[in-house]
């Protein structure tokens, strides 16, 4: 089951982000992500409150399938932002990289410490925090009409 588990989060993740960026296009990072979150949190209470390891494994379906756009987008944003984005984007990088490595350690730990249910309750909770925080990923209408960097005043472009 922990196998089945794990390809069905891996295979939704995959599936969501092969059409990931028509979805973003259609409704923007934003309510994306916070609709992500909505499904990842419900994957997370079905995980937790599952009574048959079948709807365990939609959870987890829904749990990949739900935060598979996020890590694309908090990159995207990164590279939009301030004037050093690189530094950005590696900011980033080491946030994303780090937490997908100690994760796993970390749901394990908890579940040694209370149980598997408590450790897919800090899950969920973190889940839900997709919705609000989904704010932070708010395209600049510069960016997102695609006009120039220069500073538009009164209607017209200043130099």
């Amino acid at each position: 089951m922990a196998a089945a588990s794990t390809t069905a989060f891996a295979c939704t993740m995959a599936a969501a982000r092969l059409v990931g960026d028509r979805v973003v296009a259609r409704f923007g990072p934003v309510r994306t992500v916070r609709a992500g979150g909505v499904l990842a949190s419900a994957g997370g209470l079905l995980i937790v409150a599952a009574g048959h390891p079948a709807l365990a494994l939609g959870g987890f379906g829904l749990l990949g399938l739900g935060i598979a756009v996020v890590v694309p987008l908090a990159f995207a944003a990164a590279g939009r932002s301030g004037p050093a984005p690189g530094q950005a984007i590696a900011g980033v990088a080491t946030l994303t990289y780090t937490s997908g490595l100690i994760a796993p350690s970390a749901i394990g730990g908890i579940a040694q410490a209370t149980s598997l249910t408590m450790s897919f309750v800090l899950v969920t909770a973190l889940a839900c925090g997709l919705v609000p925080g989904a704010r932070v990923l708010r395209v600049p209408r510069r960016a997102a009409s695609g006009s120039s960097p220069r500073a538009v005043a009164g209607g017209r472009e200043r130099p």
